[in-house]
């Protein structure tokens, strides 16, 4: 069982889409949208536009399904996504493995971390911690529920967007807001500037976003950048059968909690090989 556990909390880490390390440059795949320290002057009117514009493109984006990719470094994820029945497909690699998993309603399951190959790895996603670590792969829109505070933004180009969160506004919201305590939690401690850059497509669907983060312990920011495509893909996955799947263990929602302990994270002692329970 520590075994599995070890290695769920290996690929589950690969599979966070933000509160990565921190990195001088932004995310190491190629984007036309990446980090950006500063944003450009945006007064009222033009705040007012880009928030608009942005909800717009957020809203078209969740009413239908669509491909995406996302992560920072070596950390990325891939799949489909249906929102409205949260249904998805999510494909990890990080450089030290892969994990396969599918989501079904308020159900994931995990394939590849199992010593029988044929296992399916249920964790039922309503017993994860908010800002947990699958967040963002269990949901691949997440990340747009930021634009919900812009402090200030502006249309740089036709379609590109930059501009900043409005930290105060996410913390009070925080408060009394599920979605709002996972986002003010994902973006680690002490963040001290939360910027970012969008892009929308001709029939107004937010394609790309970057989410960059500056904490008030660090020179460098981290930058996540997730990519929206294929829209109208259909995603057709259902839960694996019953013989082939098992409970997720108590202690693994443990290891996926925001800020799991030195001995259960998937760096620590527990990480090494050991033999199952």
């Amino acid at each position: 069982m520590r075994r599995m556990i070890a290695a769920v909390a290996v690929c589950a880490a690969g599979l966070l889409l933000a509160g990565c390390r921190d990195s001088a440059a932004p995310s190491a795949q190629p984007s036309d949208v990446g980090a950006t320290s500063a944003t450009p002057s945006a007064g009222p009117a033009q705040t007012r536009h880009a928030t608009a514009e942005l909800t717009r493109a957020v809203r078209k984006l969740e009413a239908t399904s669509f491909a995406f990719d996302g992560g920072t470094g070596i950390a990325r994820v891939s799949g489909s996504y249906q929102p409205k029945r949260k249904l998805g497909r999510l494909d990890g690699s990080f450089g030290i493995g892969a994990m396969d998993a599918v989501l079904v309603g308020t159900d994931l399951y995990v394939k590849g971390v199992d010593k029988d190959p044929d296992v399916w790895l249920r964790i039922r996603t309503t017993r994860l911690a908010p800002g947990n670590v699958l967040a963002q792969a269990i949901d691949p829109t997440l990340s747009t529920r930021y634009l919900d505070t812009i402090e200030s933004a502006a249309e740089t180009s036709p379609g590109h967007y930059q501009g900043r969160i409005d930290l105060a506004e996410l913390r009070a919201r925080a408060a009394g807001d599920r979605t709002a305590q996972q986002l003010t939690t994902l973006l680690g401690p002490s963040p001290r500037r939360v910027t970012f850059e969008a892009s929308v497509d001709r029939s107004g669907r937010l394609t790309e976003l970057a989410i960059s983060v500056l904490r008030s312990d660090s020179s460098a920011q981290s930058t996540v950048t997730t990519r929206y495509r294929d829209f109208g893909t259909p995603v057709r996955v259902a839960a694996p059968p019953a013989a082939q799947v098992r409970e997720a263990p108590q202690q693994l929602y443990t290891v996926l909690a925001p800020n799991p302990t030195p001995s259960a994270s998937a760096t620590g002692g527990s990480a090494s090989p050991a033999a199952d329970d």
